[in-house]
């Protein structure tokens, strides 16, 4: 059986290297969200050169197959998920038919008034109260994306407070008669801001995906709008066309 790196096998020594490293990991020997061993760890076990040893790390960044946060070793990433877009469901509810345990970190919750794009979107008036709820969105405990969502007052006042504390809105809007049934969304990218990149742990400037969604009723109530940014390393939108 051939060694992990083999210098007469006719494939570049940071590719062995990399390839080795997931086989590791597809073993079970490296689990999701366990550090990668060190650069020197690395070239010592391969016998390898620091700058091979590092293209194989940047190698696996690249793909996915490792995540690195800032100021600390590389980390083996959380598988990636991917959600379909022909069907309207919440994220608790997708995370949980996945495999993963949702949980959400509240960074916003509160009343304001519309503003111009805001109340644009759910076809309220300018200055109309809404309730705003702002989320870091957690697979596993793992960072996954911010929800930045609003819904008008005018029908959940009863129901959406200050002390909201459930763990699916989409729930909550169906015990209260206000279950959503269809979405219209548009998709697009943006980078990360400073703080975006603090609360989802990647770097400053790291492409997002960005999700901007109205949810509508039975009865055609824009119930609510949300703009949500995901790290595309760990999520994406899948979706079917026919024609």
């Amino acid at each position: 059986m051939r060694s992990p790196v083999d210098r007469e096998y006719p494939v570049p020594l940071y590719w062995q290297v990399a390839e080795a490293i997931k086989r590791q990991i597809a073993d079970g020997v490296l689990r999701p969200g366990d550090k990668l061993p060190t650069e020197k760890w690395l070239t010592e076990t391969y016998n390898v050169s620091r700058v091979t040893a590092r293209k194989a790390v940047q190698t696996l960044i690249s793909n996915g197959t490792l995540e690195r946060v800032r100021g600390e070793s590389p980390t083996i990433a959380y598988p990636h998920m991917s959600r379909q877009t022909n069907h309207l469901s919440g994220l608790s509810e997708d995370l949980k038919k996945m495999g993963y345990v949702p949980g959400a970190l509240i960074l916003l919750c509160m009343r304001e008034t519309a503003t111009p794009y805001v109340a644009a979107k759910l076809d309220i008036k300018l200055d109309a109260p809404v309730f705003r709820l702002r989320r870091l969105r957690t697979a596993d405990n793992m960072p996954l994306a911010i929800h930045d969502c609003w819904y008008p007052l005018e029908y959940c006042s009863d129901f959406l407070t200050e002390t909201y504390h459930a763990d699916s809105v989409y729930e909550l809007l169906e015990e209260n008669g206000f279950g959503l049934v269809r979405a219209t969304q548009t998709v697009s990218a943006k980078n990360a801001t400073h703080k975006e990149a603090e609360l989802l742990g990647i770097q400053d400037g790291s492409a997002l995906l960005h999700v901007e969604r109205v949810s509508y009723t039975a009865t055609n109530i824009a119930m609510e709008f949300s703009d949500m940014l995901y790290n595309p390393v760990r999520y994406d939108l899948h979706m079917e066309l026919n024609r």
